[in-house]
Parts: structure tokens; sequence; C-alpha cells
């Protein structure tokens, strides 16, 4: 996955899960723009990606992509068989085009990440979202993960600025 400096997504590799956002389940071995994106909410036309959409983060995962958009919007796509994608698995267990996520928290996200089994973003510089199934980190609906305030407490954080997430673990 990649963005030009002209805001242009370009995915290409695997596409067995719609990984790619190119509406096919086709493997690409030269890159593809992605035109269109969606929503789920059938009272809204696709979105076509211009200069009114900006793109401002990308991510991919094992079998998932993820970008975030400079009004503050994720879509995803790909596999959801482990709530990866953050919809409901029992309805959707893939994608092939970004898909419009919905907000699960109020506040500014950023740094998107795609892992193998989990996804997540920061929230006001100072909270984790997270959500996917793994065999250690089980998160079957999105979570919110606030900084204690209690020294004794495993976590203490004022902010964070990056994260990263591995297969069943996250930094």
């Amino acid at each position: 996955i990649a963005l030009s400096s002209k805001n242009e997504l370009y995915t290409w590799g695997l596409g067995l899960f719609g990984q790619l956002g190119l509406n096919s389940n086709k493997n690409f071995s030269s890159p593809q723009k992605v035109k269109i994106f969606r929503t789920l909410d059938e009272n809204i036309e696709d979105i076509e990606l211009d200069k009114t959409v900006v793109i401002v983060e990308i991510s991919a995962g094992a079998h998932h992509s993820m970008i975030l958009t400079s009004l503050n919007r994720i879509f995803t796509c790909g596999y959801n068989k482990y709530f990866t994608l953050g919809f409901n698995r029992s309805l959707i267990s893939e994608l092939s085009l970004f898909t419009l996520l919905p907000n699960f928290f109020d506040g500014k996200i950023s740094n998107i990440c795609a892992g193998v089994f989990h996804s997540g973003y920061i929230l006001n510089k100072d909270k984790l979202v997270l959500w996917g199934i793994g065999d250690v980190l089980i998160y079957e609906k999105p979570i919110l993960i606030s900084p204690s305030t209690k020294e004794k407490d495993t976590f203490v954080w004022k902010s964070i600025g990056e994260l990263c997430i591995g297969m069943n673990f996250i930094v």
C-alpha cells in the first residue's frame, strides 16, 4: 500500500481477501490505483478519492489495510474473521473496498495500525483503541485503554507517540 504526494492511493500484491481495496480478490504484481471508498449506509453513495478526501495515514496488516483521512475517519478492507476490520464478524467476513469504519470513541485519531489479528489507533495522544481476536489478546469489540494515574499500575503514561501491533503483541 502506497500513498503518492498527489494523494493517490496504490495497492498491489496478494488480494485473496480483498485487502487491496480494489473491489476484487485478484492478485496484482504492479501498483493499482484505488479509486472508490464506501460506507455501509445505503443512503450514502460511494466516495471517490479526490481532493476532498485527503489521506493522512496508511497501514497494512497481514490480510487487511487501513487508511485515515484528514476528516478523522478510518476506512478498512480485507479479512474480518478475527474482527480485524472492526465490523461485526458474524455479518461481514471480508470487504474488498475500503469501507468507512464507525467512530468507536470521540476524539482525534492518529497512528492507525493494522497488525496480523488486531488493529488500533491512538486517540487524543493519550489513549489506545484496539480490536481483534488472537491467541492471547481477545478484543471482540473495540476497547479503550486509558493511562492510569496510579504509580502502582502497570501502565502509566502522559502521552503516546507510536503504536505498533505485531502477531499477538502490542508495542
